[in-house]
């Protein structure tokens, strides 16, 4: 059986390349345009000549061929990196559209700042809804950037899923909050060895799957409702929304990331005279570590799981209007702590009752290990793409 099927691959003519024309519905895997138009540096695009994917497997099995890009494979592999950069990529002939974001620090109001971020989401939703008519949306759940998505006011059928240890937290969200939402257990099941190979091939060694859990139950869930859902998933809310910005970094320095996590700390207590030294480095960094980190960990992630899936994935916090709210927000008057109950009071017009504590999910062990170039050629070997050194 094809890894993707050849006629997902054929490509699809339109009038230009963008994140809207890319990242709104879900039907093939390649596009191609003479034009290209705004790209967000999120949500990941990639191109080979004439013809443009949400993720680098659909180009690769287009051409038949992997061209081994040698600097990636020194940079983000023999280096030991968790995660790789947006570029280079795997295939010397693919790159990687976008860059880093604009942060404007405009908003300093927190009243203000969560109303409109609540409009902007709730509008964002409310387009994707109606470009996809008839589908379900189900929102990955655990911590709060994913809790307050539930709280947005749905024109269409929307559920939760949520895995141990926070199935039962986000249940009780729900009961608590008085949503009329069905909360699935979500399970980080073995994937058959064939699936496993496709998840291998579909990574392009751009982090270790240990990190990418959920993947077989996640394929399943849409398979059974034929492709008629679309996901979504709170990311990178906590970089902007929380004092994470202050630390939160793609440099892999040591004694620079204890730095920024020292700044951090003081800051709690000397906001004022620690923000005067350093917020403009940090937010600084903060843009190009969107771009650099989560670009890839976070945005890459969606392109995997929308090829594997065969459906949509999306991030509540990235749709045009939410991301512009986001970029103007001033991280130094609004970021000093917690802003995302306020959100998610604008969001249901009164108080949310949050879970307590936000346990982190063990890593996915039948997958770790996994990011090899020789485990990646040979997943793609077996679907008979040539691999040229």
């Amino acid at each position: 059986m094809a890894i993707i099927p050849a006629d997902k691959l054929e490509p699809t003519a339109v009038d230009s390349i963008s994140t809207a024309s890319m990242w709104t519905t879900h039907d093939r895997y390649v596009f191609t345009s003479d034009i290209i138009g705004e790209i967000s540096g999120f949500y990941p695009i990639y191109r080979y000549e004439n013809c443009f994917s949400f993720s680098i497997l659909p180009l690769v099995l287009l051409k038949g061929r992997l061209v081994v890009d040698e600097d990636f494979v020194r940079r983000f592999l023999d280096s030991g990196r968790d995660v790789a950069e947006p570029a280079p990529v795997i295939d010397r002939e693919i790159v990687r559209l976008g860059g880093p974001p604009k942060l404007r620090q405009e908003f300093s109001d927190r009243g203000a700042f969560s109303e409109a971020l609540a409009a902007a989401m709730t509008a964002d939703i409310r387009d994707i809804c109606a470009r996809n008519p008839g589908k379900t949306h189900a929102v990955l759940c655990g911590g709060k950037d994913s809790l307050n998505i539930l709280l947005a006011d749905w024109p269409a059928p929307v559920i939760a899923l949520s895995a141990e240890p926070n199935f039962p937290l986000v249940q009780r969200f729900v009961e608590a909050n008085g949503l009329d939402i069905e909360v699935m257990r979500l399970e980080d099941t073995e994937p058959a060895p064939e699936e496993l190979t496709r998840e291998i091939a579909e990574a392009s060694c751009l982090v270790d799957l240990g990190h990418w859990r959920w993947t077989e139950h996640l394929r399943r869930i849409a398979q059974e409702r034929d492709g008629q859902i679309v996901f979504w998933k709170g990311q990178m809310a906590d970089a902007t929304l929380t004092e994470y910005w202050r630390s939160y970094t793609s440099r892999t320095g040591g004694a620079y990331q204890f730095a920024r996590k020292a700044y951090r700390k003081l800051a709690r207590t000397l906001p004022g005279p620690m923000d005067a030294l350093f917020a403009g480095h940090a937010i600084a960094d903060l843009e190009q570590t969107i771009w650099l980190r989560g670009a890839v960990g976070q945005g890459g992630h969606l392109g995997f799981l929308r090829s594997i899936c065969d459906a949509l994935f999306l991030s509540a916090y990235h749709g045009p209007g939410t991301a512009d709210v986001m970029s103007r927000i001033d991280l130094r008057a609004l970021a000093r702590d917690d802003l995302r109950p306020d959100v998610g009071r604008a969001l249901l017009g009164r108080p949310v009752i949050y879970p307590e504590t936000n346990p982190a999910p063990a890593a996915s062990h039948f997958r770790e290990g996994r990011r090899s170039l020789e485990s990646y050629l040979g997943a793609l070997g077996s679907h008979g793409i040539e691999i040229v050194r």
